[in-house]
């Protein structure tokens, strides 16, 4: 039986990706009321990949051929959709090389995320196989090489990292894995137990204040709240200690959070359709209210859309 807690959090992780992506069609505006809210939402919601992973993490991945072809094929279900959606609806021109990443969008960065997990599930077991190896010691000895590297660095010198992908990438997707893996073997740090919240919240002002700072010269920056920041991977260790401490069984959440991929590889396409609803208003506070309907219109209408491809063609593709 699925965790409904563990469940809802990565329903709460895609709708923070979904918000994320509805945001970036208005870092262009010229209020600056809009900005810093955008600045602030970007602060805690950017959480939400790393979310995401930490839970596949803490119960792991079983790989299985079955369930890849699953993924593979509900990406290109996706992919043809997103083509026909931006050549007959949006009237795009598209050219022959187009064809390339709709006919292999995993292997490109169509869906980076979904690319960068497809990855980590063949990987799978191979790293399942490090916290099963090592000593602790020595696993979180790995992790803190790599967190120094790949986090630390990162936050600290803000415009110099190695990966150069904002953390966008499949280093940071494998070290978030093995991390949720450490707090499933051997619990969160002690310090994430005993104060939750407050690093929430001083993380949450930390990436806000500096990327305000950073963003004076009226460009939306967001280089604090990157997936490979120390602050978004506190944050995010912390919700997802909150979220483990509940305990509560849903057939609805359990079965919606069955839709997750769906909703991810659908919403942007949604949400490309409908943004002049609410981009028209990117430089008023009517933009609020208007990017609210259209992500809510997005999020459960990728829903409605994934539950009708299940029916159609469920038993091809198994997601």
């Amino acid at each position: 039986m699925r965790q409904s807690n563990y469940e809802i959090l990565r329903l709460i992780s895609i709708f923070f990706i979904a918000s994320m992506h509805a945001m970036g069609q208005v870092f262009d505006t010229t209020s600056l009321v809009n900005r810093e809210i955008i600045l602030f939402i970007n602060s805690f919601a950017n959480t939400g990949v790393s979310l995401f992973i930490l839970i596949s993490g803490y119960f792991g991945i079983r790989f299985r051929k079955d369930r890849l072809l699953g993924i593979i094929g509900i990406v290109l279900f996706y992919s043809f959709l997103k083509f026909g959606v931006d050549t007959f609806v949006l009237d795009k021109h598209t050219d022959p090389k187009d064809l390339i990443p709709v006919l292999f969008p995993i292997t490109g960065r169509r869906w980076w995320f979904i690319s960068c997990y497809t990855v980590v599930y063949c990987l799978s077991p191979f790293i399942n196989l490090i916290p099963e190896k090592l000593k602790r010691s020595d696993f979180k000895r790995l992790l803190l090489i790599l967190l120094c590297f790949f986090f630390v660095a990162p936050t600290l010198l803000v415009f110099h990292e190695i990966t150069d992908d904002m953390g966008k990438g499949v280093i940071t997707m494998l070290i978030l894995y093995l991390i949720g893996r450490y707090v499933r073997l051997y619990g969160m740090p002690q310090i994430i137990k005993d104060y939750p919240l407050a690093i929430i919240i001083a993380c949450t002002l930390v990436i806000f204040a500096a990327n305000s700072l950073l963003s004076l010269q009226g460009t939306v920056i967001l280089r604090f709240a990157r997936d490979n920041t120390i602050f978004i991977l506190l944050s995010s260790l912390a919700i997802f200690h909150l979220f483990g401490k509940l305990s509560f069984s849903s057939a609805v959440v359990n079965k919606l959070a069955t839709y997750v991929f769906g909703i991810y590889l659908c919403h942007f396409t949604i949400i490309s359709v409908l943004q002049p609803l609410y981009t028209v208003h990117k430089d008023d506070l009517l933009l609020w209210p208007w990017l609210l309907l259209v992500l809510l219109i997005a999020y459960f209408g990728s829903i409605g859309i994934d539950a009708v491809r299940k029916k159609a063609v469920g038993k091809v593709m198994r997601l």
